[in-house]
């Protein structure tokens, strides 16, 4: 199973912040890479709604964002049963954890593009130190998110079982 929590930090000052990022786990992805051929288009398109939906909502914890991706879910397949939501579940934390992944690279690399352009023309510094502040908060919290998703995806990847795969069929 997984183990620890993924974490986002940056190193570094605010003129040479370097940000590392871990990976989604190897199991997850795994497990992603052997569902996705099997589900179809049109539950494709409601896992990426139901975990858009789940991002959206604040979380003061993984096991938050973990019920709002569980709510999702239940919202995008009221057919499944109560015991396949788990792989329903996985699948939208799934879906969350890789579009916070992608937005938190978005703001790391718009972030250090603020930092150059900022060391390029220091005579307009201070515009550019509030832009780079709030470029860092927006980074902060996509951070926390990503933290959030990783937990919470390491949390249900442990009550997923290898009937995961004729669950995703279920799914219309």
């Amino acid at each position: 199973m997984l183990t620890g929590m993924a974490s986002a930090q940056v190193v570094g000052s605010a003129k040479t912040a370097t940000i590392q990022v871990r990976p989604l786990p190897d199991e997850a992805v795994r497990l992603q890479a052997k569902l996705a051929p099997k589900i179809v288009p049109t539950a494709r398109l409601k896992i990426q709604g139901a975990a858009m939906k789940a991002r959206s909502q604040p979380a003061a914890d993984s096991a938050e964002m973990l019920a709002h991706a569980r709510t999702a879910a239940w919202e995008a397949f009221p057919a499944l049963r109560a015991t396949d939501i788990d792989v329903a579940t996985y699948l939208v934390m799934m879906q969350a954890a890789t579009d916070a992944q992608n937005d938190l690279a978005a703001t790391m690399k718009q972030l250090q593009a603020t930092n150059n352009q900022k060391q390029a023309q220091r005579g307009t510094a201070a515009k550019l130190g509030d832009l780079s502040q709030e470029m860092q908060m927006k980074l902060q919290m996509e951070q926390q998110q990503y933290s959030q998703c990783m937990e919470a995806l390491s949390n249900i990847m442990k009550k997923v079982s290898d009937t995961s795969s004729s669950v995703v069929q279920n799914m219309k």
